[in-house]
């Protein structure tokens, strides 16, 4: 039982991560697009 919810578990954070990393790569991409077009006029 314990083990089959550490399991669950580090599977639960590698996809949280995985989740939280492509996240932060679309904020960042999309603050990059904005302050370059705002720098631009």
């Amino acid at each position: 039982m314990r083990a089959k919810t550490k399991k669950i578990s580090r599977h639960f954070v590698r996809q949280t991560r995985t989740g939280i990393g492509a996240f932060a790569a679309r904020v960042s991409e999309e603050v990059v697009c904005r302050y370059s077009s705002k720098r631009r006029w």
